[in-house]
């Protein structure tokens, strides 16, 4: 099955010895898709070439270094255990089937932010994350950070977790350099703001709730605070109550 229409393609043999079906570049033509397993074909020793066999479906098994000639154990069909709702094995076929629904029904979070991502850098040539195929820790940071906070999806994942959860505790960073404490307030039911003892001045203390919706500020929590008789001291943390 020729999938890219080059003008160039070599013709080589086939899994039946049989020259491969050269294209008309300037022809149009549709890629499909259909169920069938896969098998290696070394008929020519410098290049590597695949059969599709349809209604033969198996598990291939896990080529050691990359290298046909040392195969491995069969790596069962399935979706990633680490998107997984349920059972992660395939039964189906081939299973892409059952891939393209587990992509858009388990793993329909991360799909969503894929498919955006995607499409935001096909329409302004930058994307929100400069690296669309890695969402990992070796990806880059969005650009627009503070953006993604205030969006639907973070507000339908705060109240994904109160439907699961008593308490949800979001960690900040500080208040004033940063907008996204003013960003996350609207979807939080109260504020714990912490102030540094000795470094934290008054007047930032003041800006910052000024910033704030003061009604959903439960207090302060003075951090690194030397004890004494009005504190409850253990391992350099403390707690007490400042009048006023």
């Amino acid at each position: 099955m020729d999938l890219v229409p080059v003008g160039e393609r070599v013709r080589n043999a086939g899994g039946d010895g049989a020259p491969r079906k050269r294209i008309d570049p300037a022809a149009p033509f549709l890629n499909s898709v259909y169920d069938a397993g896969v098998w290696f074909n070394d008929a020519e020793p410098d290049l590597t070439f695949f059969d599709a066999k349809p209604g033969v479906p198996r598990d291939l098994p896990l080529f050691k270094g990359g290298n046909l000639n040392t195969p491995g154990d069969p790596a069962p069909r399935g979706f990633p255990l680490v998107l997984a709702k349920g059972p992660a094995e395939f039964h189906n076929g081939s299973g892409r089937l059952e891939l393209g629904e587990r992509i858009f029904s388990d793993a329909a979070p991360l799909s969503a932010r894929v498919i955006v991502n995607r499409v935001w850098g096909w329409h302004f040539d930058k994307h929100l994350v400069g690296t669309p195929s890695d969402f990992g820790v070796q990806g880059l940071p969005p650009t627009h950070p503070a953006e993604l906070l205030g969006s639907a999806a973070m507000r339908r994942t705060i109240d994904t977790l109160r439907t699961r959860f008593d308490r949800i505790i979001i960690d900040m960073p500080p208040v004033e350099p940063l907008a996204d404490v003013h960003i996350l307030t609207p979807l939080a039911d109260a504020v714990l703001m912490i102030v540094r003892a000795g470094m934290t001045e008054k007047p930032a203390i003041d800006r910052a709730l000024h910033g704030l919706d003061i009604s959903k500020v439960l207090g302060l929590v003075l951090n690194e605070a030397a004890g004494g008789d009005n504190y409850d001291a253990y391992s350099g943390y403390g707690y007490g109550y400042v009048a006023g």
